[in-house]
């Protein structure tokens, strides 16, 4: 490889989340020398063209208010063209901070208090809280897991969907954290259901770029023309390329009603307008120049997953990865070891010394799991299978 995602860098002591405040999002965690694989951003270095871009930058030494230019959102356009055959329109994008913002701008936009929002649990722990902190109800058609693999109950989401109360729908693609990536016919149920009920449909594929061996991920729009008049797509650099911090999104909406109803919210209300100087630059550079490094990191994560199936085989058959097809992060099921949530908790947390994102976080489907961020060097996750398999040794 000519990246080396086996380098070890000292993330402590730079107010990384995930290394030295973790007690400050679950205090479960107040232990500040748990090893830490839970939130979701790499151990690994940004690419070199990246790193490059930003220095530039820095270099100028002025960094005021700015705008997104023509450059930035053609390199928004072309990586969509030739890494997901994608053909998206400079007025279909808005420039946002965080997918997770544009989460309660969509309730606050197209839902009223009290109004439903349907999801599906286990998954990404924001969507409940950006559904019930805005006084809406979550309606959830949980995923269905069978056999160490997971599908969606379409009988469960069209009864929730035929509920006149339920007006907003967020889709997972890939998913997180099953990791499953949805095929063109799941797909395309969920937005037929959607439309047939007047549900705006909100699809975060922030992790789109991060499918495995042959999955390929399918934006929502490109399943169907018809759904563009009712679908909102979030996506970012940010997963990909190790850019959480530099707060840079971009929301697709191709319907122009929809997209000026969606920015009353966000801009005029919210000004959430001017971008980050450092993010654009940096956003440029991973869509234009580093094709490689994503083919070579997404290797790397495709062997750190199998490293972790053949962990449990060998050592904790017990504890079994449920098929990644998409992500960085690996979902482990512990159920079959017969142990209480907090008997888990404690296993991991107090014995094991280990910061991972509990299964619980994600909804009580997600009770006797655990995720794990395998988006570090082999040695990290090395150490903290070893941990869980000595504790579960003695």
């Amino acid at each position: 490889m000519k990246y080396n995602f086996d380098k070890k860098i000292n993330r402590r002591n730079t107010e990384s989340m995930k290394w030295d405040h973790l007690g400050k999002m679950f205090p479960l965690f107040e232990n500040k020398t748990l090893l830490p694989l839970w939130v979701a951003d790499m151990d690994f270095e940004c690419a070199p063209p990246i790193q490059d871009a930003i220095r530039k930058r820095v270099e100028h030494g002025i960094w005021g208010y700015t705008i997104c230019g023509d450059d930035y959102y053609s390199s928004v356009i072309n990586w969509m063209a030739k890494r997901h055959d994608w053909a998206i329109e400079k007025e279909w994008i808005v420039y946002a901070r965080g997918i997770v913002p544009t989460l309660c701008f969509c309730v606050q936009t197209f839902t009223n208090p009290g109004d439903k929002v349907i999801i599906q649990r286990p998954v990404y722990y924001p969507f409940t809280a950006v559904v019930e902190n805005n006084g809406r109800v979550v309606a959830n058609n949980a995923l269905v897991y069978d056999k160490n693999y997971y599908t969606i109950d379409f009988e469960d989401l069209e009864k929730q969907a035929a509920d006149p109360t339920t007006k907003l729908m967020f889709l997972c693609n890939p998913h997180n954290p099953v990791g499953r990536v949805w095929t063109a016919a799941e797909l395309e149920t969920v937005g037929d259901i959607c439309l047939r009920n007047n549900i705006i449909l909100v699809s975060d594929e922030v992790h789109g770029d991060l499918t495995l061996k042959d999955h390929r991920h399918i934006p929502i729009t490109n399943v169907a023309e018809r759904f563009m008049q009712n679908t909102i797509i979030c996506t970012a650099p940010s997963k990909t390329f190790n850019l959480a911090g530099m707060h840079t999104s971009n929301i697709i909406i191709p319907d122009k009603k929809l997209r000026g109803n969606y920015m009353r919210t966000a801009i005029d209300k919210h000004f959430n307008l001017d971008a980050n100087p450092m993010g654009i630059e940096a956003t440029k550079a991973a869509y234009n120049d580093c094709d490689e490094w994503l083919d070579e990191l997404l290797l790397y994560v495709e062997d750190n997953m199998e490293f972790i199936a053949d962990f449990c085989r060998q050592n904790i058959p017990q504890v079994k990865l449920v098929e990644p097809q998409g992500t960085y992060l690996a979902w482990l099921d512990f159920t079959q070891l017969g142990l209480t949530q907090s008997q888990l908790t404690d296993l991991i947390v107090h014995k094991c010394q280990i910061a991972l994102d509990e299964g619980y976080f994600f909804g009580a489907e997600g009770t006797g799991f655990e995720r794990i961020n395998v988006a570090c060097p082999k040695a990290t996750l090395k150490e903290c299978m070893e941990r869980i398999a000595k504790e579960l040794a003695t």
